[in-house]
């Protein structure tokens, strides 16, 4: 049997042959459609039973077809042309064969150009397969056609060619027209003309193609490589061109999508050229205009001459899809379809014109142009409403309008398109919901594309406008990628979100670009659809045995979160995408800590499926369940996903290792049979209690197997011996897969005792599938089974491990020895990874302290405890290893905020907190550190879909801490309230230059908690640049300052816009517009001061700013040339006097600082700006006695008395005496540099107030008349500054008592 190489050599085909059914063509398009061989994984193909040579076996089919076609006249292919294999593929075992056939044509001996047709040939029992006789072929007429076609060997023929050729295939997505689409042209230069050798001829000829999927299929040539133009505008979907030219085992192709379209569909240009797509389309979403070159002819894969087939569908998950109904504009009759007259004149249901070679009127498009009116360049959207408005043109019409938002990865379609009326002007409105789109908070670019009658799209989105989003989306959008039932969505970021595609059943790799480089070794999750399993690899496909190399893992339902998979996230290169209905047998190995021999009896096993080195995991399997029959019977494995199970150590003897591989009803099984042979363990002296080995002090006894060695290293800043499971630069190795570490007996007391051991390691992940690290136990001599697996723990860091009770009748009393098995399971990423260090083994009496445990312990989701959305829970972890979960229930859209507070209280507890997804196992979220300021946890999510969710809450260095001091209390609330958002500076327009701080004020009052600041800067170029980021603050503890430089982003005017967020993601934004460099100092002076004689005086000034204006202003004050000090500080931006109380005898400065509205600081002076003095006073005649009223001089009637104020505080007292009631007058005027004073007049003790009024400043009079009672006798007058410390010669005033007398002036009314 020749090996894959040689096969591919063969099969250079260059016709396919006329009429051989649809069967034909089916087993065809195995390589058709099959990823494109890789040439250096060629091998010989197994085969099961000898072969006679190959020619004789080529030779023999080739007469078995011979003979088999003769007398078929039901098959037109046989009649009109020349049919001959062009080349031969067999099965694996040799029993199946294909024959790919070819036309020829019987008058000019030419290959006709067009792809080729199937035969089955399938070897009689016992047969050897040298003469024809020993085979049965089948052909596309035969009655058992579809049953000899859907059952050949696994791989012969793939999935898409299955569907290529079977009506009934099911396409997810796929849609069927009433209308034929138009507006395409032919796919070469105006001018040119080029044959066509089959239309309908694919399945009522050549039987290359079912009627279903080539209905309106066209294969157009003229024996050369001609360049391809666009038949129709679109985008590019797929394509791949690295199949050299001629390739059988590979096709070229470049798939335009056309969004033009209602439903969306897909124009395949197949069998083109190595390398000649052009550079600008090698990128999936590249705009392609109808007559555009976009690629060579040539004839890859299954072609037998160089020729382009192209036909449009409407599968988006694949290359080939089945053909809809188009018409082309060169073509005037059938409504548009091509027909050559051979097929006119045999089948004229299908048409009534005909020609046999056409030429095209493919001149290239004028693209759809346009603008909006709305919405506003730099709109700030606070709804995920925006509406939307303008007009579109096309020489020929515009047929659609779609929105569109790019927020970073491209143009992103809003919605449905706008209703329009076609023509070549029309116009437009609608609202487009940019939460629909999944559009996040933060700048964007909305527009439109417009698209014409030939397809054509506008060339960039129209009217172009740059806005910002800050409107919280209350309902989650979908996936961006929701596969039908048949198919699959692999995603770049957990919970179905980031980057995606979509994939029907078949194989895709990152090798043959199948699965997207942008998918490849990122994809975090996977939606799954009802009908089908994937199944992900992390190597590539390998074409000699049907298979992916490297490990595999299945997934049959959906998962949010690969990382807790054995398969982890950002791993997966390539993915089987299968019906459920199918199923790979598994290949089981045990695996023994020594692969090159069989394994001893005292040696722990893990029995697996396993295929060499790499973890085999069926495909499409479900689960898992397995037996094992030995010397001392047979037991049943445990089902489970993944198939791996750890039975310890085995007594000598033959054992039966039985693997069941279950997908739903379909079960498979694979079996193999090994040896145990004896051994024993090194004999070793009895240990008691207490037992603590620091392995400071030699091997002590212990048995060490595999890797296991001693060795010293650092642990906290010194060295410390440890046994270890490594070669010092990891565990890789080609023989040893794991190893024993073994203690030497230790005897227990009849109370039991308690195990405790310390230990560090770093392996491949933290997850529990590979490098295995398990705690074992034998108990007087018996085997050894587990009591403990670690995962899920911190790596890098010595931890404890949690306290292993052996206690009970099981322990008590018994000797046991305790065993450390490491198991890498695999072969692969075993290399530079340090392995697990084990230190300080302990066995004593001490029982941990479980005083603090749970009465009902919630360990796992299914024991989860109930916490309701606004509720808390007190909780401890106790002891080490504990772990606790609550489940609630949330509806999609809610954003939940969880909090952990634990070191906020006094706790001991460092946490760690996750969020479950209602698998009970993917992590949604999880949060170690709310802030570098604390070591509680905190996290938000915005639930995505209706459901249970559960919270876990660990220790960080989980399963070490347990105590009754690891407290906490678990709150969940709801983020319902928007953060708010301020400019401190700058609050206007006026900056004071490119570099500045931005100072904003974030307020979440009670929510989540502000969480960050992003500043971002648009030029005034609004149609050719986007919003920039210029600066961000994560940091809320210490305020939101941004330093910004704006020196490179050209001259002022344009706007700057500040986005904070919550800590659940809502946002609020502050805009400044029109910005406007000021960068003139504001102005200011004070108006000269004379001597004073006066401690109070008042001071003025002017200060003012002519563009940006005046922020604020400040005034210092110096006493005798001292230390300045603050008078003034931010008073009233319209203060231009103020009144100063100083002291007599002194000298004082002012100087003035002021800074305007752009943050231009006219700073204080060196000096001061003016300077005054007080004078000292000179004491009035009567300062000796007016100070009391006990001294207090008498104010005669009608005599007037001159005083001043002399000193701070001064009050002077004055006395009258009266005889008679006849009506008083008091009367005093003040200078005119006196500062307000008052007026009181007192009864006869000097305490009683009578009557007071006050001044209305210096150089008025007070009046205060009063009428004295009848009785007569004394009065006092009191006089006094209101500003206590008024003084100075300044503040002088006469005063005098008069009688008063009224005069009375008759009223005249008129």
């Amino acid at each position: 049997m020749m090996n894959l190489a040689q096969f591919l050599r063969t099969i250079k085909m260059k016709h396919l042959n006329i009429g051989l059914g649809v069967g034909l063509i089916l087993a065809l398009m195995f390589t058709i459609f099959q990823p494109p061989a890789n040439p250096t994984q060629a091998a010989s193909l197994p085969q099961s039973t000898p072969q006679p040579a190959q020619p004789l076996r080529d030779a023999a089919l080739r007469q078995a077809f011979s003979t088999a076609i003769q007398g078929r006249t039901e098959v037109l292919a046989f009649i009109i042309h020349q049919v001959e294999v062009e080349r031969l593929q067999y099965s694996e075992d040799g029993s199946v064969a294909l024959l790919f056939l070819q036309m020829r044509d019987r008058t000019s001996g030419e290959v006709i150009a067009t792809e080729p047709g199937l035969a089955i040939a399938r070897l009689n029992p016992a047969a050897s397969g040298s003469e024809a006789q020993d085979w049965k072929i089948s052909l596309q007429a035969d009655a058992d056609w579809v049953e000899q076609l859907t059952h050949l060997p696994v791989g012969m023929l793939t999935e898409e060619g299955r569907f290529m050729y079977l009506p009934s295939a099911d396409l997810d997505g796929a849609v069927t027209l009433n209308e034929p689409i138009r507006g395409y042209k032919l796919p070469w230069a105006a001018g040119l003309t080029k044959n066509l050798s089959g239309s309908i001829g694919h399945f009522l000829i050549y039987n290359s193609c079912s009627e279903t999927s080539c209905r309106y299929a066209y294969d157009f040539g003229d024996g050369t490589m001609f360049p391809l133009l666009a038949a129709r505008g679109g985008i590019v979907h797929l394509f791949y061109d690295e199949c050299a030219n001629g390739s059988e085992s590979c096709s070229n192709y470049i798939v335009l999508q056309d969004r033009s379209t209602s439903p969306w569909t897909y124009q395949l240009y197949l069998h083109i050229a190595y390398h000649s797509i052009p550079a600008g389309l090698r990128t999936v979403g590249a705009s392609v205009l109808q007559g555009q070159y976009i690629a060579n002819v040539d004839d890859t894969g299954y072609s037998t001459g160089h020729h382009l087939h192209f036909h449009v569908h409407t599968y988006a998950s694949s290359y080939w899809g089945n053909s809809v109904d188009i018409a082309f504009n060169e073509v005037p009759f059938n409504d548009g379809e091509p027909r050559t007259c051979y097929e006119r004149d045999n089948w004229p249901a299908y048409g009534s014109g005909c020609a046999n070679s056409y030429t095209s009127q493919n001149l290239g498009a004028n693209p759809p142009t346009g603008s909006l009116s709305l919405p506003y360049h730099g709109g700030v959207f606070t709804s995920s409403l925006v509406s939307i408005s303008g007009t579109a043109a096309d020489d020929i019409s515009v047929t659609k309008v779609q929105p569109v938002v790019n927020f970073g990865s491209g143009w992103v379609e809003i919605g449905q398109p706008f209703s329009i009326t076609p023509g070549k002007n029309v116009t437009f409105s609608g609202e487009a919901d940019l939460c629909a789109a999944n559009a996040p908070d933060g700048p964007l670019q909305i527009g439109v594309f417009a698209y014409d009658y030939e397809g054509n799209r506008s060339v960039t989105a129209l009217g172009e406008r740059q806005i910002f989003k800050s409107a919280t989306c209350t309902t989650p959008a979908p996936p961006a990628c929701v596969p039908g039932s048949n198919q699959v969505s692999l995603f770049t970021e957990v919970d179905y979100k980031g980057d995606c595609r979509t994939f029907s059943i078949g194989n895709y790799t990152e090798w043959n670009g199948t699965l997207p480089s942008l998918l490849a070794n990122k994809i975090d999750s996977i939606l799954v659809g009802s009908n089908v399993t994937v199944t992900g690899y992390d190597g590539d496909y390998d074409p000699t045995y049907i298979k992916f190399a490297g490990r595999g893992e299945t997934y049959y339902t959906s998962d949010p979160n690969l990382a807790d998979n054995k398969f982890t996230s950002n791993q997966i290169t390539a993915i089987r995408v299968m019906a459920k209905s199918s199923l790979l047998n598994p290949v089981v190995d045990p695996i023994g800590p020594v692969i090159s021999r069989s394994p001893t009896s005292v040696e722990s096993l893990i029995l697996s499926a396993m295929s060499g080195n790499e973890y085999e995991n069926a495909d499409g399997v479900n689960t898992f369940t397995a037996s094992l029959s030995g010397p001392a019977g047979s037991v049943e494995l445990p089902e489970q996903k993944y198939p791996a199970w750890s039975v310890g150590n085995l007594a000598a003897g033959s054992y039966t290792f039985t693997v069941h591989a279950k997908s739903g009803t379909l079960i498979q099984h694979d079996a193999e049979s090994f040896t145990v042979t004896s051994a024993s363990l090194p004999a070793a002296a009895n240990r008691s209690l207490p037992f603590l080995d620091s392995m400071e002090g030699g091997t002590n006894d212990w048995a060490a197997s595999g890797l296991w060695s001693q060795f010293s290293t650092e642990r906290e800043g010194s060295n410390t011996t440890v046994w270890g499971y490594s070669t010092g630069s990891g565990y890789a190795s080609s023989t040893i897969r794991g190893g024993d570490l073994t203690s030497p007996p230790i005897t227990l007391p009849a109370n039991g005792a308690y195990l405790r051991f310390d230990y560090l390691y770093q392996t491949e992940n933290r997850n529990p599938f590979w490098d295995q690290r398990r705690v074992q136990i034998s108990v007087d001599g018996g085997a050894f089974t587990d009591i403990l697996q670690l995962s899920d723990d911190p790596m890098n860091y010595w931890l404890h491990s949690p306290v292993i009770p052996l206690t009970g009748s099981t322990y008590s009393g018994k000797t046991i020895r305790i065993r450390f098995h490491f198991n890498t399971i695999d072969g692969i990423a075993n290399a530079n990874f340090v392995g697990w260090l084990v230190d300080n083994v302990s066995l004593n009496t001490t029982a941990p302290d479980l005083s603090c445990a749970e009465a009902t312990r919630n360990d796992t989701p299914a024991s989860a405890s109930a916490i309701s959305i606004g509720g808390s829970k007190n909780g401890v972890i106790c002891s080490g290893g504990d772990l606790d979960f609550y489940a609630f229930t949330a509806t999609a859209g809610q954003r939940l905020i969880v909090e952990v507070e634990a070191a906020v209280n006094g706790s001991a507890l460092d946490s760690v907190l996750r969020l479950v997804d209602s698998d009970q196992k993917s992590v949604l979220v999880e949060n170690d550190d709310a802030s570098p300021a604390t070591t509680d946890s905190h996290l938000t999510y915005t639930v995505q879909r209706n459901g249970t969710y559960y919270l876990r809450v660990s220790a960080w260095d989980h399963p070490s801490a347990g105590s009754p001091q690891h407290t906490y209390t678990l709150r969940l609330t709801q983020d319902v309230d928007q953060p708010s958002i301020g400019l401190v500076f700058p609050n206007s327009q006026y900056i004071p230059g490119p570099v500045f701080p931005l100072v904003a004020n974030l307020i979440d009052p009670s929510g989540s908690g502000a969480a960050r600041v992003d500043v971002y800067y648009h030029s005034t170029d609004w149609l050719n640049s986007p919003w920039e980021l210029v600066g961000s603050d994560d940091t809320p503890q210490d305020g939101f300052l941004i330093p910004l430089d704006l020196s490179s982003k050209g001259p002022a005017g344009g706007s700057l816009l500040a986005q904070g967020f919550d800590v659940s993601g809502r946002s609020a934004v502050a805009l400044v517009s029109g910005l406007t460099y000021d960068t003139t100092l504001p102005s200011a002076s004070f108006t000269p001061l004379p001597v004073s004689g006066s401690t109070r005086f008042p001071v003025q000034w002017s200060v003012s700013d002519t563009l940006s204006g005046l922020a604020s202003f400040s005034i210092q004050v110096q006493v005798d040339g001292g230390a300045w000090a603050n008078w003034l500080s931010a008073p009233p931006l319209d203060l231009r006097q103020e009144w100063f109380s100083g002291q007599l005898g002194h000298t004082y400065g002012f100087r003035l600082q002021a800074l305007d509205v752009a943050g231009n600081l006219r700073a204080y002076p060196g000096g001061a700006e003016i300077v005054t003095s007080v004078a000292n006073c000179s004491a009035d005649a009567f300062e000796d006695g007016d100070d009391l009223t006990a001294t207090a001089p008498t104010l005669e009637l009608d005599v007037l008395q001159a005083h001043n104020f002399c000193q701070a505080a001064d009050v002077d007292w004055m006395k009258i005496g009266v005889l008679d009631d006849h009506p008083l007058v008091l009367a005093a005027e003040s200078g005119t540099g006196m500062g307000d004073y008052q007026l009181s007049l007192f009864a006869a003790d000097g305490q009683t107030p009578l009557l007071e009024v006050n001044s209305a400043g210096g150089g008025s009079w007070i009046i205060l008349p009063f009428t004295p009672p009848g009785t007569g006798g004394n009065f006092f007058i009191r006089v006094r500054p209101l500003v206590a410390d008024l003084a100075g010669d300044a503040n002088a005033y006469n005063i005098k008592v008069f009688k008063a007398y009224y005069t009375y002036l008759p009223a005249i009314a008129r």
